[in-house]
């Protein structure tokens, strides 16, 4: 893939996993160019959401790490759930791009409470205790690298 064709990637996380989100970046550097949300695409004098709504533009594929971060009741019963707006981003991408270009990643061993629009929307899955975060996510980014380079870039023409 010669350096003019490598598809752009948003990866989208909270702020407690973008350790996470970082170690994608690393792991697609040589097949694809990868920013973080904290690399340069929220603008300043602009809302997030203006700033996102540019993005989608601008980005071939996302990936989001959908983390435990919150704790939701839902009809008296507590749920692990990812940061509201993280799901926000990742609909906005599948509106914008298409299910097939947005993946996410999701540590094994964990139950998130997703909407149910979310439903066969199949996560790849890592492992969260491995004490080598490269390790823990190589296999989950082997996968998605080999779908990115299966459908390309968007031809925006």
């Amino acid at each position: 893939m010669t350096i003019n064709n490598k598809p752009r990637v948003f990866i989208g996380s909270a702020v407690e996993s973008i350790n996470i989100a970082k170690t994608i970046q690393k792991s697609l550097q040589y097949s694809c160019y990868c920013e973080t949300w904290a690399q340069g695409i929220f603008k300043p004098s602009n809302t997030a959401l203006e700033s996102l709504i540019e993005a989608l533009d601008i980005f071939d594929f996302a990936i989001f790490v959908f983390s435990p971060d919150d704790i939701s009741k839902i009809r008296d019963k507590a749920y692990t759930i990812v940061r509201d707006n993280v799901l926000f981003e990742t609909g906005l991408f599948i509106g914008r791009i298409g299910r097939r270009r947005v993946f996410y990643l999701a540590p094994d061993r964990v139950e998130l409470h997703l909407p149910t629009d979310l439903f066969g929307f199949n996560p790849e899955r890592y492992d969260s205790t491995h004490p080598n975060v490269e390790a823990a996510l190589e296999i989950a980014c082997s996968s998605i690298e080999e779908q990115i380079l299966i459908l390309g870039k968007i031809d925006r023409k």
